[in-house]
């Protein structure tokens, strides 16, 4: 069984009310029982989270550190070609236009968003392409290479923000 955000189901029986302390608990007498041919996934950016005892009876622990350097610049150019070929289906002209100067604008500022993005994961690269896809079909024009910049950097602000929030949970 794969249980995603663990932490969130998981978690430290200290922090947890008298009902969510009864699931847990429940949840560790059941696992001890279990026969060898079942097997229980966990996935959690909290392990730190996690109750002790459901630390103890995780027999393998395996880390993906986030993207270094070269994986940043290829997962931008990933989400950049997803972002384009969005558009290519369907888009306005300006949509289209509006695209092409931001495929321009990172190709040039490549190195510049590389180190911008450090710390990102790919679901925070799944946020930056997004949120910078919504403004992009708000803009009937595509704006001179100034205000593109203020744009991009109010749409980077708001995913470092969300990050950073989530990072303050942890």
């Amino acid at each position: 069984m794969f249980i995603d955000e663990a932490d969130g189901l998981l978690t430290t029986r200290a922090d947890l009310n008298a009902e969510q302390m009864k699931l847990v608990t429940h949840f560790l007498t059941k696992t001890g029982s279990l026969g060898k041919k079942s097997a229980f996934i966990f996935a959690t950016n909290r392990a730190d989270k996690l109750d002790p005892a459901i630390i103890s009876r995780i027999t393998y622990k395996i880390r993906f550190d986030l993207p270094d350097a070269k994986t940043r610049e290829k997962m931008i150019h990933q989400y950049i070609s997803k972002l384009v070929e969005g558009f290519k289906k369907g888009a306005s002209k300006n949509e289209s236009q509006n695209v092409q100067r931001a495929l321009e604008y990172i190709s040039t500022n490549k190195d510049s968003l590389i180190i911008q993005t450090e710390g990102f994961s790919g679901r925070t690269f799944f946020q930056l392409s997004n949120r910078l896809q919504y403004a992009l079909i708000a803009m009937e024009s595509f704006p001179d290479d100034e205000t593109f910049q203020s744009v991009f950097s109010r749409v980077m602000t708001r995913v470092k923000s969300s990050q950073a929030k989530l990072d303050g949970d942890l």
